[in-house]
């Protein structure tokens, strides 16, 4: 008889056949854990995917409230808190305590419908994860377009700023503890990365997500550990002299009407962990008298009380002690070490380093388990077998790596926070009341009904301002990543005053001719696949005026692109890097499949081959790092004046 009757579903032969793969005890202790609960009647046997058993979300259903807790505290609050007093810059007092205070149970209520929603009581059917949901409620191609990106971001893209953010910790760390007189070598900024990327995925080998139980706990005791430091160290140094509260005024109202949209989404980014709760749910067992939501919320409520009193006494008490001098870049985190450097313990500052950093370890694993989960999801569909531990241990330390590279390779992903993370707003404010509304379709006009409405509109209308907003931080500030701009600057920079006018004339003449005639040879297999996609439809020759309107269109679009992007021509190396094997290895591959040549040729053309995808690949990395080192000069919709 299984020790999980949860698990008792008519399962295919096949299946069984290949679950022996996975082992009769659970690999998760059983520490903490509630008291077997009677064999569920047959007709009331929740439905569980067979396959579900062999994922790390779901392989082990023996989770409780503490858990809940756990996970819950540890992906709720983090780093994303410490910039909240930057917002009450703008807001001030009070429209910042009142916007802090409606966030906070607006993001407690949708949290409040995930929990509901998790376990259907018409079907028996329980939603294990977020996209799990919104495909069942809204269908497969409204999740592609919605959902899919913002989730993976608030998984992968947390992930990497976890990276920057435990490696700049670390090296922090290392010069508090060594000293101003230390003489070993620092390791660069970029190493430190490597170190955290390394623990976190020697970390990540835990088998699933209750495994994790305990490194979450770790995670959120460091968490309130170095908020509550920082608010007391804040308060007990007392306020900075010339400190001032009140709100900031911009030169324009534009800049004003931003600069308070973007202090709204520093405060709805402080709340994350809500495309987690469905999976931190389904780690939990379920039954007629006890379902599953009764312990999640029992953990939730516990861990959101904690997140309150981290979260607001960092809030105002930041605020209070350094007012408008709250450094934008950090906040909190920054402000510590600014302003109370040498005159706090060495051993408190150091203490808040570490905490940072096993915070943002412990966080990478709870936040990088939806993308385990969804790696081996698809060797599972595939295979119909569990995921062999070796693979396992491959496919997440790709993606430990995968993240370390990102990290690297673009450092101003953070300028484009704002701008992503209105993309992810819904996920925590949006999308739980419509799928309330789709799923338990509230009597009309009932109170549920005009609530969940009016917060899933209200919240559609601060995503799209505050992308809107997002956009306009970027276009108008840049990002700051100076490039050469070839011959043709150096001949006028170097040239322009003792050679003549006319040559130099003549020769901006030429490049325009050149570039005109050119465009037509280089567009004309677009405008080619075009016209192929209307006469392969419509079975007749595209009209004069249609492939009139397709050609002005993609010139049009070619247009907007160099104005919207005018510094793709810093990027020349790594995009022709991608675009060398069109040249120098494919023709060499499709000759030897095509011709079937004899041995001599074949080997020729077989290393002409892999000559240039190496080529490529060396190329590709030459331009990586030579962005990281040199950087270039980015501004959105602003081409660069030479």
């Amino acid at each position: 008889m299984s020790k999980k009757p949860l698990l008792l579903s008519i399962v295919p032969s096949n299946v069984v056949a290949a679950r022996r793969a996975t082992p009769w005890m659970s690999r998760t202790p059983n520490f903490l854990t509630p008291l077997g609960s009677p064999i569920r009647r047959a007709i009331r046997l929740t439905k569980l995917d067979p396959q579900d058993a062999w994922l790390p979300i779901t392989e082990s259903r023996n989770g409780n409230a503490y858990y809940a807790a756990f996970h819950t505290l540890c992906s709720g609050i983090g780093m994303q808190a410490l910039v909240v007093p930057v917002s009450f810059t703008v807001l001030g007092w009070t429209w910042g305590t009142i916007c802090l205070t409606v966030a906070f149970i607006w993001q407690l209520y949708t949290l409040w419908l995930l929990v509901m929603l998790h376990e259907s009581t018409e079907t028996g059917m329980r939603y294990s994860r977020y996209l799990q949901l919104f495909r069942a409620t809204f269908g497969d191609k409204m999740a592609k377009i919605f959902a899919i990106f913002p989730i993976y971001y608030l998984s992968g893209g947390t992930c990497v700023a976890l990276i920057i953010v435990g490696g700049s910790s670390m090296k922090l760390f290392f010069e508090i503890v060594c000293g101003h007189e230390c003489t070993a070598k620092p390791l660069t900024t970029v190493e430190w990365y490597l170190v955290f990327t390394s623990a976190a995925v020697l970390l990540s080998q835990l088998p699933n997500l209750n495994s994790i139980a305990g490194v979450s706990l770790i995670g959120a005791i460091t968490a309130i550990g170095f908020c509550t430091i920082m608010w007391l160290v804040a308060v007990t140094e007392g306020r900075l002299d010339g400190v001032s509260y009140d709100p900031k005024r911009e030169n324009s109202n534009t800049a004003m009407i931003f600069s308070v949209l973007n202090s709204l989404g520093i405060i709805a980014f402080a709340f994350k962990g809500h495309n987690l709760t469905l999976e931190i749910q389904a780690t939990m067992p379920s039954s007629e008298k006890k379902p599953s939501h009764v312990p999640m919320w029992r953990g939730v409520k516990v861990a959101y009380l904690m997140v309150a009193m981290c979260l607001f006494p960092l809030a105002i008490g930041g605020y209070w002690a350094y007012g408008h001098m709250i450094p934008p870049n950090g906040g909190m985190l920054t402000a510590i070490y600014q302003y109370h450097g040498r005159d706090t313990s060495q051993w408190v500052l150091s203490l808040t380093s570490l905490f940072v950093v096993i915070n943002a370890v412990s966080s990478f694993q709870i936040f990088g388990m939806p993308m385990f989960d969804d790696m081996e999801s698809k060797y599972i569909k595939r295979m119909n077998k569990p995921c062999p531990w070796w693979l396992r241990s491959i496919s997440r330390a790709m993606f430990g790596y995968g993240c370390f590279f990102v990290a690297v390779a673009i450092p101003f992903l953070g300028s484009f926070a704002g701008l992503i993370g209105g993309i992810s707003i819904p996920i925590t404010f949006v999308y739980p009341s419509l799928l309330w509304l789709k799923i338990k379709k509230p009597k009309k006009y009932s109170i549920m009904w005009c609530l969940n409405w009016g917060l899933g509109l209200l919240g559609t209308a601060l995503c799209i301002i505050l992308i809107a907003a997002g956009v306009y931080v970027v276009i108008d500030t840049g990002i700051q990543i100076p490039s050469s701009g070839g011959m043709l600057d150096a001949l006028n920079k170097y040239h322009g005053h003792d050679t003549s006018k006319f040559v130099l004339g003549l020769t901006s003449m030429l490049v325009v001719v050149n570039c005109l005639s050119s465009f037509q040879i280089y567009a004309m297999p677009v405008f080619d696949n075009l016209e192929f996609r209307f006469t392969s439809s419509m079975n007749k020759p595209c009209p004069r005026w249609l492939r009139s309107g397709f050609r002005i269109f993609f010139g049009c679009f070619a247009f907007f692109i160099s104005v919207a992007l005018p510094f793709l021509p810093s990027l020349a190396g790594l995009i022709g890097g991608v675009a060398v094997p069109i040249t120098l290895a494919y023709p060499c591959f499709m000759w030897i499949l095509i011709k079937k040549p004899c041995k001599c040729s074949t080997i020729f053309n077989w290393a002409l081959g892999a000559l240039g995808i190496v080529l490529s690949i060396l190329i590709i990395t030459g331009a990586i790092w030579n962005i990281v080192t040199i950087g270039i000069e980015v501004h959105f919709f602003k081409p660069l004046n030479k």
